[in-house]
Protein backbone atom coordinates (compact mmCIF):
# COMPACT_ATOMS: atom_id res chain seq x y z
CA UNK A 1 0.00 0.00 0.00
CA UNK A 2 1.36 3.55 -1.31
CA UNK A 3 -0.67 6.01 0.57
CA UNK A 4 -1.93 5.52 4.10
CA UNK A 5 -5.40 7.39 3.07
CA UNK A 6 -6.67 5.01 0.29
CA UNK A 7 -6.23 1.05 -0.39
CA UNK A 8 -6.95 0.42 -4.44
CA UNK A 9 -7.73 -3.19 -4.70
CA UNK A 10 -7.88 -4.51 -8.04
CA UNK A 11 -10.57 -7.00 -7.61
CA UNK A 12 -13.43 -7.89 -5.11
CA UNK A 13 -16.11 -10.71 -6.30
CA UNK A 14 -18.97 -8.63 -7.43
CA UNK A 15 -21.96 -10.22 -5.48
CA UNK A 16 -25.31 -9.00 -6.25
CA UNK A 17 -27.02 -12.26 -4.99
CA UNK A 18 -27.31 -15.39 -4.88
CA UNK A 19 -26.15 -17.86 -8.12
CA UNK A 20 -27.17 -21.10 -9.64
CA UNK A 21 -23.59 -20.79 -11.08
CA UNK A 22 -20.14 -19.82 -10.52
CA UNK A 23 -20.47 -16.56 -12.43
CA UNK A 24 -23.03 -13.31 -12.92
CA UNK A 25 -25.59 -13.34 -15.56
CA UNK A 26 -27.23 -10.67 -17.44
CA UNK A 27 -23.87 -8.90 -18.83
CA UNK A 28 -22.17 -8.69 -15.07
CA UNK A 29 -18.61 -8.88 -14.50
CA UNK A 30 -17.68 -11.44 -11.82
CA UNK A 31 -15.21 -8.80 -9.86
CA UNK A 32 -14.45 -5.43 -10.41
CA UNK A 33 -12.15 -2.96 -8.64
CA UNK A 34 -12.87 -1.37 -5.46
CA UNK A 35 -11.07 1.83 -4.29
CA UNK A 36 -11.28 2.51 -0.70
CA UNK A 37 -10.49 5.80 0.82
CA UNK A 38 -11.39 8.40 3.81
CA UNK A 39 -13.77 11.48 3.36
CA UNK A 40 -11.33 13.93 5.55
CA UNK A 41 -14.44 16.63 6.02
CA UNK A 42 -16.34 13.22 8.56
CA UNK A 43 -13.41 10.40 9.06
CA UNK A 44 -15.59 8.38 6.75
CA UNK A 45 -14.81 5.26 5.00
CA UNK A 46 -15.91 5.50 1.29
CA UNK A 47 -16.03 3.49 -1.93
CA UNK A 48 -14.37 6.01 -4.32
CA UNK A 49 -16.85 5.94 -7.42
CA UNK A 50 -15.77 4.09 -10.76
CA UNK A 51 -17.64 3.67 -13.70
CA UNK A 52 -17.44 0.41 -14.61
CA UNK A 53 -18.83 -0.60 -10.49
CA UNK A 54 -21.69 2.32 -11.27
CA UNK A 55 -22.67 0.71 -14.57
CA UNK A 56 -22.74 -2.40 -12.94
CA UNK A 57 -24.71 -1.23 -10.07
CA UNK A 58 -27.50 0.50 -12.25
CA UNK A 59 -28.06 -3.02 -13.86
CA UNK A 60 -28.13 -4.86 -10.52
CA UNK A 61 -30.51 -2.40 -8.72
CA UNK A 62 -32.57 -2.84 -11.68
CA UNK A 63 -32.65 -6.84 -11.37
CA UNK A 64 -33.71 -6.32 -7.91
CA UNK A 65 -30.47 -6.72 -6.01
CA UNK A 66 -31.06 -8.31 -2.59
CA UNK A 67 -28.59 -7.00 -0.68
CA UNK A 68 -30.06 -3.27 0.36
CA UNK A 69 -32.73 -5.06 2.52
CA UNK A 70 -32.56 -6.65 5.56
CA UNK A 71 -36.64 -6.71 6.69
CA UNK A 72 -39.13 -9.55 5.96
CA UNK A 73 -42.14 -10.73 7.15
CA UNK A 74 -40.37 -14.74 7.68
CA UNK A 75 -36.98 -15.33 9.92
CA UNK A 76 -34.49 -13.14 11.14
CA UNK A 77 -36.17 -10.54 8.47
CA UNK A 78 -38.66 -10.38 11.13
CA UNK A 79 -36.83 -9.72 13.66
CA UNK A 80 -34.88 -7.06 11.76
CA UNK A 81 -38.04 -5.33 11.45
CA UNK A 82 -39.20 -5.34 14.97
CA UNK A 83 -36.34 -3.59 16.15
CA UNK A 84 -36.40 -1.06 13.65
CA UNK A 85 -40.26 -0.31 14.43
CA UNK A 86 -39.32 -0.45 18.14
CA UNK A 87 -36.97 2.40 16.83
CA UNK A 88 -39.80 4.43 14.93
CA UNK A 89 -42.30 4.19 17.37
CA UNK A 90 -40.03 5.81 19.61
CA UNK A 91 -38.77 8.29 17.49
CA UNK A 92 -42.44 9.40 16.77
CA UNK A 93 -43.86 8.94 20.40
CA UNK A 94 -44.35 13.16 20.21
CA UNK A 95 -46.31 12.46 16.52
CA UNK A 96 -49.79 11.99 15.57
CA UNK A 97 -49.61 9.13 13.49
CA UNK A 98 -52.86 9.08 12.53
CA UNK A 99 -52.25 12.28 10.29
CA UNK A 100 -48.69 11.56 9.76
CA UNK A 101 -48.07 10.93 6.07
CA UNK A 102 -44.86 8.91 5.40
CA UNK A 103 -42.38 8.09 2.55
CA UNK A 104 -40.08 5.15 2.54
CA UNK A 105 -37.08 5.27 0.09
CA UNK A 106 -35.96 2.01 -1.00
CA UNK A 107 -38.61 0.15 0.54
CA UNK A 108 -37.84 -3.28 -0.87
CA UNK A 109 -40.61 -5.31 -1.08
CA UNK A 110 -42.44 -3.23 1.57
CA UNK A 111 -42.99 -5.12 4.73
CA UNK A 112 -42.00 -2.18 6.85
CA UNK A 113 -44.65 0.04 4.78
CA UNK A 114 -47.24 -2.72 5.41
CA UNK A 115 -46.65 -2.89 9.42
CA UNK A 116 -47.00 0.83 9.25
CA UNK A 117 -49.81 1.62 7.11
CA UNK A 118 -52.49 0.90 9.41
CA UNK A 119 -51.24 3.13 11.87
CA UNK A 120 -50.74 6.18 10.03
CA UNK A 121 -52.33 8.79 7.57
CA UNK A 122 -50.89 7.71 4.34
CA UNK A 123 -47.81 5.93 3.50
CA UNK A 124 -45.96 5.42 -0.34
CA UNK A 125 -42.73 3.85 -0.84
CA UNK A 126 -40.12 4.41 -3.78
CA UNK A 127 -37.56 1.40 -4.94
CA UNK A 128 -35.86 0.73 -7.92
CA UNK A 129 -35.98 -3.01 -8.16
CA UNK A 130 -39.06 -5.27 -9.30
CA UNK A 131 -39.33 -6.40 -5.54
CA UNK A 132 -41.28 -3.31 -5.19
CA UNK A 133 -44.06 -4.35 -7.08
CA UNK A 134 -44.20 -7.82 -6.00
CA UNK A 135 -44.37 -6.27 -2.52
CA UNK A 136 -47.44 -3.70 -3.75
CA UNK A 137 -49.42 -6.63 -5.24
CA UNK A 138 -48.95 -8.53 -1.87
CA UNK A 139 -49.44 -6.20 0.68
CA UNK A 140 -51.84 -3.61 -1.24
CA UNK A 141 -49.12 -0.38 -0.57
CA UNK A 142 -48.58 2.55 -3.37
CA UNK A 143 -44.69 1.65 -4.25
CA UNK A 144 -43.36 4.01 -6.97
CA UNK A 145 -40.88 2.00 -9.32
CA UNK A 146 -37.47 4.17 -9.38
CA UNK A 147 -34.98 6.49 -7.75
CA UNK A 148 -35.55 8.77 -5.17
CA UNK A 149 -36.32 11.87 -6.23
CA UNK A 150 -36.79 11.86 -10.24
CA UNK A 151 -39.82 9.35 -9.89
CA UNK A 152 -41.23 11.37 -7.22
CA UNK A 153 -43.40 13.95 -7.58
CA UNK A 154 -42.76 16.99 -4.92
CA UNK A 155 -44.69 17.07 -1.92
CA UNK A 156 -43.94 17.27 2.16
CA UNK A 157 -43.84 14.37 4.34
CA UNK A 158 -44.27 14.01 7.92
CA UNK A 159 -41.95 10.80 8.18
CA UNK A 160 -38.92 10.14 6.01
CA UNK A 161 -38.17 6.21 6.32
CA UNK A 162 -34.20 5.12 5.11
CA UNK A 163 -34.00 1.70 6.20
CA UNK A 164 -30.54 0.06 5.20
CA UNK A 165 -30.03 3.29 1.65
CA UNK A 166 -27.80 5.51 2.37
CA UNK A 167 -24.68 3.24 2.70
CA UNK A 168 -25.99 2.69 -0.81
CA UNK A 169 -25.46 6.31 -1.88
CA UNK A 170 -22.24 7.98 -3.10
CA UNK A 171 -22.93 11.62 -1.41
CA UNK A 172 -24.85 10.62 1.51
CA UNK A 173 -25.16 14.37 2.40
CA UNK A 174 -26.32 15.72 -0.45
CA UNK A 175 -29.18 12.82 -0.23
CA UNK A 176 -30.01 14.11 3.47
CA UNK A 177 -30.01 17.48 2.07
CA UNK A 178 -32.46 16.42 -0.38
CA UNK A 179 -34.35 14.65 2.43
CA UNK A 180 -34.53 17.51 4.04
CA UNK A 181 -36.48 19.63 1.28
CA UNK A 182 -39.20 16.50 1.27
CA UNK A 183 -39.54 16.88 5.24
CA UNK A 184 -42.53 19.34 6.52
CA UNK A 185 -41.20 21.97 8.76
CA UNK A 186 -41.38 19.76 12.83
CA UNK A 187 -41.13 16.31 10.09
CA UNK A 188 -38.16 14.03 11.11
CA UNK A 189 -36.56 11.38 9.05
CA UNK A 190 -35.59 7.88 10.83
CA UNK A 191 -32.89 5.99 9.31
CA UNK A 192 -30.80 2.76 9.58
CA UNK A 193 -27.66 1.81 8.76
CA UNK A 194 -25.24 -0.87 8.68
CA UNK A 195 -22.61 -0.62 12.08
CA UNK A 196 -18.89 -1.02 10.52
CA UNK A 197 -17.43 -0.51 14.00
CA UNK A 198 -16.52 -3.85 15.04
CA UNK A 199 -15.69 -4.06 10.93
CA UNK A 200 -13.41 -1.43 10.96
CA UNK A 201 -11.98 -2.19 14.36
CA UNK A 202 -11.12 -5.54 13.75
CA UNK A 203 -9.46 -4.91 10.18
CA UNK A 204 -12.29 -6.97 8.80
CA UNK A 205 -12.33 -6.94 5.30
CA UNK A 206 -15.31 -9.20 4.53
CA UNK A 207 -17.66 -6.18 5.14
CA UNK A 208 -16.29 -4.69 2.23
CA UNK A 209 -19.56 -4.95 -0.76
CA UNK A 210 -19.94 -2.80 -4.29
CA UNK A 211 -23.06 -1.93 -3.04
CA UNK A 212 -21.51 -0.19 0.03
CA UNK A 213 -20.21 3.54 -0.94
CA UNK A 214 -19.62 4.16 2.83
CA UNK A 215 -18.77 2.30 5.77
CA UNK A 216 -20.96 3.89 8.77
CA UNK A 217 -20.39 3.96 12.71
CA UNK A 218 -21.91 6.04 14.91
CA UNK A 219 -19.92 9.05 14.93
CA UNK A 220 -19.60 9.65 11.08
CA UNK A 221 -23.10 9.09 11.00
CA UNK A 222 -23.74 11.70 12.69
CA UNK A 223 -21.14 14.14 11.33
CA UNK A 224 -22.65 13.14 7.61
CA UNK A 225 -26.01 14.52 9.00
CA UNK A 226 -24.55 17.83 10.45
CA UNK A 227 -22.13 18.12 6.48
CA UNK A 228 -26.01 17.96 5.34
CA UNK A 229 -27.50 20.49 7.92
CA UNK A 230 -29.37 18.66 9.87
CA UNK A 231 -29.49 17.85 13.13
CA UNK A 232 -29.42 14.12 15.28
CA UNK A 233 -32.12 14.13 17.67
CA UNK A 234 -31.47 10.60 18.64
CA UNK A 235 -28.70 7.49 17.91
CA UNK A 236 -28.17 3.97 19.02
CA UNK A 237 -26.70 0.53 18.38
CA UNK A 238 -29.87 -1.93 17.22
CA UNK A 239 -30.67 -4.25 19.31
CA UNK A 240 -30.78 -6.73 17.23
CA UNK A 241 -28.62 -7.65 14.51
CA UNK A 242 -25.28 -5.09 13.62
CA UNK A 243 -27.30 -1.48 12.43
CA UNK A 244 -27.62 2.15 13.57
CA UNK A 245 -30.76 3.62 13.85
CA UNK A 246 -31.02 7.48 14.25
CA UNK A 247 -33.70 9.97 13.60
CA UNK A 248 -32.97 13.53 12.11
CA UNK A 249 -33.87 16.86 11.56
CA UNK A 250 -33.89 19.94 9.74
CA UNK A 251 -31.81 22.53 11.81
CA UNK A 252 -31.51 25.82 11.13
CA UNK A 253 -28.77 26.16 12.84
CA UNK A 254 -25.36 25.43 10.40
CA UNK A 255 -24.40 22.14 12.04
CA UNK A 256 -20.92 21.66 9.80
CA UNK A 257 -19.08 23.42 12.20
CA UNK A 258 -20.42 21.34 15.31
CA UNK A 259 -18.54 18.16 13.50
CA UNK A 260 -16.95 15.43 16.73
CA UNK A 261 -14.11 13.47 16.67
CA UNK A 262 -13.26 13.55 12.78
CA UNK A 263 -9.42 13.27 13.76
CA UNK A 264 -10.09 10.30 15.53
CA UNK A 265 -11.87 8.71 12.96
CA UNK A 266 -9.48 9.54 10.73
CA UNK A 267 -6.67 7.47 12.31
CA UNK A 268 -9.16 4.76 13.16
CA UNK A 269 -9.90 4.76 9.55
CA UNK A 270 -5.84 4.85 8.04
CA UNK A 271 -5.35 1.94 10.89
CA UNK A 272 -8.28 -0.03 9.07
CA UNK A 273 -6.91 0.21 5.68
CA UNK A 274 -3.60 -0.77 6.69
CA UNK A 275 -4.80 -3.74 9.15
CA UNK A 276 -7.59 -5.34 6.41
CA UNK A 277 -4.92 -5.29 3.96
CA UNK A 278 -2.41 -7.18 5.90
CA UNK A 279 -5.17 -9.64 7.31
CA UNK A 280 -5.91 -10.67 4.23
CA UNK A 281 -2.40 -11.70 3.21
CA UNK A 282 -1.82 -13.50 6.38
CA UNK A 283 -5.17 -15.71 6.42
CA UNK A 284 -4.10 -16.62 2.59
CA UNK A 285 -0.48 -17.39 3.69
CA UNK A 286 -2.54 -19.59 6.76
CA UNK A 287 -4.81 -21.13 4.04
CA UNK A 288 -1.93 -22.42 1.80
CA UNK A 289 -0.47 -24.23 4.74
CA UNK A 290 -3.56 -25.86 5.37
CA UNK A 291 -4.02 -27.06 1.69
CA UNK A 292 -0.51 -28.21 1.48
CA UNK A 293 -0.20 -32.03 1.08
CA UNK A 294 -3.54 -32.49 -0.47
CA UNK A 295 -5.30 -31.44 2.97
CA UNK A 296 -8.67 -30.15 2.74
CA UNK A 297 -10.04 -26.74 3.80
CA UNK A 298 -13.78 -26.14 4.54
CA UNK A 299 -14.87 -22.80 5.14
CA UNK A 300 -17.99 -21.70 7.32
CA UNK A 301 -19.56 -18.48 6.32
CA UNK A 302 -17.59 -18.14 3.07
CA UNK A 303 -19.54 -14.95 2.66
CA UNK A 304 -17.09 -13.46 5.44
CA UNK A 305 -13.83 -15.64 3.25
CA UNK A 306 -14.14 -14.60 -0.12
CA UNK A 307 -12.74 -10.93 -0.04
CA UNK A 308 -10.07 -12.26 1.37
CA UNK A 309 -9.42 -15.31 -1.53
CA UNK A 310 -9.80 -12.71 -3.66
CA UNK A 311 -7.10 -10.49 -2.75
CA UNK A 312 -4.72 -12.97 -1.32
CA UNK A 313 -5.29 -15.09 -4.66
CA UNK A 314 -6.25 -18.57 -2.41
CA UNK A 315 -6.67 -21.36 -4.42
CA UNK A 316 -9.83 -22.93 -4.57
CA UNK A 317 -8.55 -26.14 -4.58
CA UNK A 318 -9.49 -28.54 -1.97
CA UNK A 319 -11.63 -25.75 -0.39
CA UNK A 320 -14.84 -26.02 0.66
CA UNK A 321 -17.60 -23.93 1.85
CA UNK A 322 -20.60 -24.62 4.06
CA UNK A 323 -23.63 -22.57 5.68
CA UNK A 324 -26.61 -23.04 7.55
CA UNK A 325 -28.83 -20.37 5.69
CA UNK A 326 -30.99 -23.27 3.26
CA UNK A 327 -31.16 -20.30 0.72
CA UNK A 328 -27.01 -20.43 0.12
CA UNK A 329 -27.02 -24.07 0.02
CA UNK A 330 -26.17 -25.02 -3.24
CA UNK A 331 -25.34 -21.67 -4.86
CA UNK A 332 -22.13 -19.84 -5.46
CA UNK A 333 -20.02 -16.71 -5.31
CA UNK A 334 -19.04 -14.78 -8.60
CA UNK A 335 -16.17 -16.09 -9.91
CA UNK A 336 -15.41 -18.58 -7.38
CA UNK A 337 -16.24 -22.50 -8.93
CA UNK A 338 -17.19 -23.75 -5.43
CA UNK A 339 -20.77 -24.85 -4.59
CA UNK A 340 -22.08 -24.24 -1.31
CA UNK A 341 -22.97 -26.91 1.01
CA UNK A 342 -25.52 -27.46 4.49
CA UNK A 343 -23.84 -27.62 7.80
CA UNK A 344 -24.81 -31.16 7.92
CA UNK A 345 -22.56 -32.30 4.75
CA UNK A 346 -19.62 -31.50 7.80
CA UNK A 347 -20.63 -34.72 9.73
CA UNK A 348 -21.08 -36.62 6.18
CA UNK A 349 -17.51 -36.00 4.62
CA UNK A 350 -15.78 -33.69 7.26
CA UNK A 351 -12.51 -32.05 5.73
CA UNK A 352 -9.23 -32.12 7.63
CA UNK A 353 -9.31 -28.43 8.60
CA UNK A 354 -12.41 -26.05 9.59
CA UNK A 355 -12.42 -22.16 9.40
CA UNK A 356 -15.35 -20.33 10.92
CA UNK A 357 -15.29 -17.02 9.18
CA UNK A 358 -17.67 -15.10 12.29
CA UNK A 359 -15.97 -13.28 14.85
CA UNK A 360 -19.50 -12.67 16.38
CA UNK A 361 -20.81 -16.37 16.67
CA UNK A 362 -17.45 -17.96 15.84
CA UNK A 363 -16.26 -19.23 19.78
CA UNK A 364 -19.76 -20.62 20.04
CA UNK A 365 -19.91 -22.64 16.66
CA UNK A 366 -16.35 -23.82 17.30
CA UNK A 367 -16.84 -25.18 20.87
CA UNK A 368 -20.20 -27.05 19.34
CA UNK A 369 -18.52 -28.57 16.15
CA UNK A 370 -15.47 -29.50 17.95
CA UNK A 371 -17.44 -31.88 20.49
CA UNK A 372 -19.68 -33.52 17.41
CA UNK A 373 -17.16 -33.99 14.67
CA UNK A 374 -14.09 -36.30 14.44
CA UNK A 375 -10.76 -35.55 16.61
CA UNK A 376 -9.14 -35.35 13.19
CA UNK A 377 -10.83 -32.55 11.94
CA UNK A 378 -9.10 -29.38 13.63
CA UNK A 379 -11.41 -26.15 13.83
CA UNK A 380 -10.73 -22.63 14.44
CA UNK A 381 -12.08 -19.31 13.98
CA UNK A 382 -10.88 -16.12 12.64
CA UNK A 383 -9.83 -14.72 15.39
CA UNK A 384 -7.80 -17.70 16.18
CA UNK A 385 -5.56 -16.84 13.33
CA UNK A 386 -5.98 -13.06 13.07
CA UNK A 387 -5.60 -12.29 16.94
CA UNK A 388 -2.66 -14.44 17.11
Amino acid sequence: MKKKDEWKIEALPFVWGALSEPHNLNGLPDFLPFNLAIDERTGLLIQQAQEEVEKSLSIAYELGSVLGSNVDENGQGRLYADDFLAFIEKALVDFKLDECHVLEIGCGNGYLMSRLAGQVASIVGIEPGPQGQIGADRFGLNIICGFFPEALEFKKFSVIILNSVLEHIQDPDNLMRMVSQYLEPGGTAIISVPDESAYVQNGDVSTLFHEHWSFFDEQTLKNVVAIAGMKTLSCQRSNFGASIYASIAVSEIPQKDNLEGVGDAIKLARCYLQQAHDNSFILGDECLKMTANGKTLGIYVPARFINAMVISNISSLRVRFFDDDPALVGTYYPGIPIKVEAGSALFENPPDFLLIMSRTFGPQLADRLRSQLPDTVSVMTVADILDR
